[in-house]
């Protein structure tokens, strides 16, 4: 039998995990909003973070028009 203790700083731990989710809810987010292109005006769409800290993260969703903003709202929802 092979016994393996760890010792950890829980705190950190927790910390980089949720730090990690985060950058990757907000990679996600990027990617799913950057690949809607308005086919009226070409333009694409761009997630803005305005807040990341504490346990959440909002952003706004800009584009050249509403229809584009709606479009990457719904892309978002796949």
């Amino acid at each position: 039998m092979i016994s393996l203790k760890v010792d950890f700083n829980e705190e950190e731990f927790k910390r980089n995990l949720t730090e990690a989710t985060f950058k990757a809810a907000q990679e996600c987010i990027q990617r799913k909003v950057a690949g809607v292109r308005c086919p009226t005006h070409g333009e694409n769409a761009r997630a803005e973070f305005i807040n990341k800290t504490g346990n959440q993260l909002e952003y706004q969703i800009h584009a050249c028009c509403e229809p584009a903003v709606e479009a990457a709202k719904a892309a978002l929802l796949d």
